[in-house]
């Protein structure tokens, strides 16, 4: 397991490159997905939500232990759902099986 500080790095690295992509990414405006399904645009490319216009959002920083939930559940009901955090053909959103309604 990381420790604190490799958490943290991790953390910050992928920010950093968030702030990269920023100008290049649509900005999801999820409404009761927390936007923890493959729908939303930010979760689907493994990005967390910043500045997005979403509604009760569970994907952000400091979450990180749902959202990896969520993708191994994604992952376990379809293991192509997700190749290089980008989404092949997906007939149905899929969802964590631990959100909460």
């Amino acid at each position: 397991m990381k420790n604190h500080n490799e958490m943290y790095q991790s953390l910050l690295s992928r920010y950093e490159e968030y702030q990269e992509k920023k100008k290049k990414r649509y900005l999801c405006s999820c409404k009761k997905s927390k936007c923890l399904k493959l729908y939303c645009d930010c979760f689907a490319n493994g990005e967390f939500c910043i500045d997005c216009s979403c509604t009760e959002c569970e994907n952000v920083i400091g979450n990180d232990v749902l959202i990896r939930k969520c993708y191994a559940d994604v992952k376990d009901k379809n293991p192509s759902a997700m190749k290089n955090h980008m989404i092949g053909a997906v007939n149905r959103p899929m969802t964590c099986s631990s959100m909460t309604h």
